[in-house]
């Protein structure tokens, strides 16, 4: 299952690339959609009579997403970052093109680990291609997954605090 997830302010672009992966005859995969509320009445319409294309406007249950879905095709806010991170999702990340480059530094550690690909929103075929490769690869998806499961920083809170209580002597 692929998990696209453009933000609460949602993601023209990546609505536009989901239409095209959901139409795509090469698709063996369902698609859970979150668009954003102020996109959902639109990307719904188009997802109207195609099969395994679920819209939903927001999604209060993150958590149950991520271990719901096999890759993850979002943009690259700090937080998605961080949520693709702690729970070990594959993913393919879109920054916004704004704000100096700052979603595809969010993307680097996820990146160098070798749990994500960072694709700018002006490759929409590159996009795709990778999304369905991805999709038919499973075992690709298990290495990538494996690689963020051991990420120094999903440990350092529980370091950190050993070394307080050490240095306090407890």
């Amino acid at each position: 299952m692929l998990g696209v997830i453009g933000g609460s302010l949602g993601a023209s672009a990546l609505n536009e690339i989901t239409h095209r992966l959901a139409s795509s005859s090469d698709r063996s995969f369902e698609i859970l959609h979150i668009t954003g509320p102020t996109h959902e009445e639109l990307v719904g319409a188009q997802a109207l009579g195609v099969e395994g294309w679920v819209v939903r406007g927001y999604e209060k249950d993150m958590p149950r997403l991520y271990a719901a879905v096999d890759l993850v095709l979002s943009r690259g806010g700090a937080l998605t970052v961080a949520e693709l991170h702690a729970t070990r999702t594959a993913a393919v990340i879109v920054p916004l093109p704004a704000g100096g480059g700052y979603q595809g530094i969010n993307a680097a550690d996820v990146v160098g680990l070798g749990g994500a690909f960072v694709i700018d929103q002006d490759h929409a075929d590159e996009i795709v291609s990778t999304v369905l490769s991805l999709l038919g690869d499973r075992g690709r998806l298990s290495e990538m997954r494996a690689r963020l499961e051991n990420a120094p920083h999903l440990t350092a809170a529980g370091r950190i605090a050993d070394r307080v209580l050490e240095v306090q002597g407890a």
